[in-house]
């Protein structure tokens, strides 16, 4: 068997990503969220910033996302049409969310959408979905789904929540109660597709929507 080795990298547990079996990532601490750091940060300690490096299967390592003190990022996501990566970085010190999307092969980084952390209400079940990369957040006590920039919501059905964007529509998935049959073997899970500028609804099936290495979903139905 071959051992890659990569020095340097020692606090890193490399963590796949979905929709490729191109690249990994790897993202350090794993153990403070977003929430955790803005309250570190408002109480005016120091948060060393997270560490974010990229891995291509060829052994290559990319990191040029540099580590900043009071900077948060979370787990990036990759959109394969692009072959770029999203990440969301709150700066605690200018109190700002940025969408930025990250081109290995341009060595690149772009910021793509901004919000000042002041016109955010709350900060938990945000995530930057794809494609392209948008900035939304799920909430909960209202079945909808937000996108913050611009400011609009889609409301969903009870237990839903979206997936991804793909040619203007929106694909979610619904754990439904009414369709779990325990005894046959039936599953309680609907993939739900809705237009993605009004919310409406366009097609329902029974199953799951499975994000494949090769970049393609899977839609498994009856």
């Amino acid at each position: 068997m071959e051992i890659k080795t990569f020095h340097g990298f020692e606090d890193f547990c490399v963590e796949k990503f979905e929709n490729t079996d191109e690249w990994y990532y790897g993202i350090y601490p794993t153990w403070m969220s977003n929430v955790e750091v803005a309250e570190e940060c408002g109480k005016g300690r120091e948060y060393a910033g997270s560490k974010l490096c990229f891995f291509n299967k060829t052994g290559k390592a990319y990191e040029s996302i540099k580590q900043e003190k009071n900077v948060y990022l979370e787990a990036p996501v990759y959109d394969k049409a692009s072959n770029s990566f999203g990440i969301l970085r709150y700066d605690f010190n200018k109190r700002i969310l940025q969408a930025i999307a990250y081109k290995p092969d341009e060595e690149s980084v772009e910021v793509i959408e901004e919000i000042s952390l002041s016109e955010i209400d709350d900060l938990m079940n945000i995530r930057l979905i794809e494609s392209p990369f948008m900035i939304v957040r799920n909430s909960m006590e209202e079945n909808a789904i937000e996108f913050l920039a611009p400011k609009r919501k889609i409301y969903l059905e009870e237990n839903e929540s979206i997936e991804f964007v793909e040619n203007e529509k929106m694909y979610s998935s619904k754990w439904n109660e009414d369709l779990l049959d325990v005894l046959n073997y039936g599953y309680g899970e609907e993939v739900i597709v809705r237009d993605l500028e009004t919310g409406k609804i366009l097609e329902r099936y029974k199953g799951y929507l499975n994000r494949m290495p090769d970049g393609t979903a899977w839609l498994m139905t009856e």
